[in-house]
């Protein structure tokens, strides 16, 4: 049975994914899930390089529940996730800087991704 704070927090996303999420398409091979719902962010990753000078790198983030996934839990390198705004189509592959986690999870209960990927391909489309 569910504790009531797992379904506060279930609530919650659903409620986020409801209201700022848009549709994308999640393709790893040739396995392809249309129309999951994601709200789209960015994180800024923080390191040194080689010569020791301070580096930023953004990601964009794509935060996903977990059963919209269906077969294809959890995400992985390589992944790629499609988003269309307005005309054009940016291909996203997960691909996190440096040796960080290809996502992380929002709540204590494993139930929302934040999946970090790079912009691999943009491409107007017509329409």
């Amino acid at each position: 049975m569910t504790n009531r704070l797992q379904m506060g927090s279930n609530r919650l996303a659903e409620r986020m994914l409801l209201r700022a999420a848009v549709t994308i398409t999640y393709k790893r091979g040739v396995i392809e899930i249309l129309n999951v719902r994601a709200v789209v962010g960015q994180t800024t990753f923080a390191f040194m390089d080689m010569n020791g000078a301070d580096q930023r790198i953004a990601t964009k983030d794509f935060v996903i529940q977990r059963g919209d996934l269906n077969i294809i839990n959890p995400p992985m390198r390589g992944d790629r996730l499609i988003l269309v705004d307005g005309l054009i189509r940016f291909t996203c592959e997960v691909l996190p800087p440096n040796d960080e986690a290809e996502y992380k999870t929002l709540d204590g209960f494993n139930s929302v991704y934040r999946i970090h990927t790079k912009v691999v391909k943009e491409e107007v489309i017509s329409e």
